[in-house]
């Protein structure tokens, strides 16, 4: 989709997670490889329920991180993903990635103006001085919550990591916030490590919500183990 406007000065493509497996080797091959400055906004990336078990966006973030020249961008609420969509456009140095869930908001002010991100660079959201919580999208909300839920019971105090990026990882923050802390990850579909492993090699029933697909991989509804 051609653009002609101040910041569109490239192709950008709307695409749901699960059609743009099929659309590996063009990604590789007619973009990536050529570093052309393309923006493809990936929606339904994470679990999408009851929508079934072929559009299950769970798999773009193994896939994408073996391409060369992608950046991917994984905004954790709707401000941010207007950010990353403002730095996306501007950023015209290669192909980017900005991969968003289905459903709805979580409800954050919007009244900020639209500002550009850090390429590569995540964000502290809270600081602690005993556990290390890295999320990264919509799991952000999801470590907040633990981060409560374990001062609560267990009196540790957690920092809690916006990581934004899927490609590159800032590991230079990682490293830093994690020295004398325990640290721990959370993936972009609230199912941990097996996000990236690739699900267990299980299938998807196609009639589940995505809360009873939580509660099949063994997830509390708020998505906390």
């Amino acid at each position: 989709r051609r653009r002609h406007t101040r910041y569109w000065r490239d192709w950008s493509s709307d695409v749901c997670s699960s059609d743009l497996q099929r659309a590996f080797d063009q990604v590789l091959h007619d973009v990536c490889i050529q570093r052309l400055p393309v923006v493809f906004a990936v929606d339904r990336a994470g679990l999408v329920g009851n929508d079934g078990e072929t559009h299950q966006g769970v798999y773009d973030i193994s896939f994408l991180r073996e391409i060369p020249h992608l950046t991917i961008m994984c905004p954790s609420d709707e401000a941010e993903l207007r950010n990353h969509l403002f730095t996306a456009v501007r950023h015209g140095e290669g192909p980017v990635v900005v991969r968003y869930p289905r459903g709805n908001g979580t409800g954050v002010s919007l009244d900020e103006p639209i500002s550009e991100v850090p390429l590569g660079k995540g964000r502290v959201v809270q600081r602690g001085h005993d556990v290390l919580l890295c999320a990264l999208g919509t799991t952000v909300q999801t470590a907040v919550k633990a981060a409560a839920e374990i001062k609560a019971t267990l009196n540790l105090s957690c920092t809690v990591i916006d990581a934004r990026f899927a490609k590159p990882l800032d590991e230079d923050l990682f490293v830093k916030e994690a020295i004398f802390r325990a640290a721990f990850a959370l993936a972009g579909s609230k199912l941990g490590a097996r996000r990236i492993l690739g699900m267990n090699n299980r299938q998807f029933n196609n009639y589940l919500s995505k809360l009873d697909i939580l509660t099949q991989y063994k997830e509390k509804k708020d998505g906390i183990n």
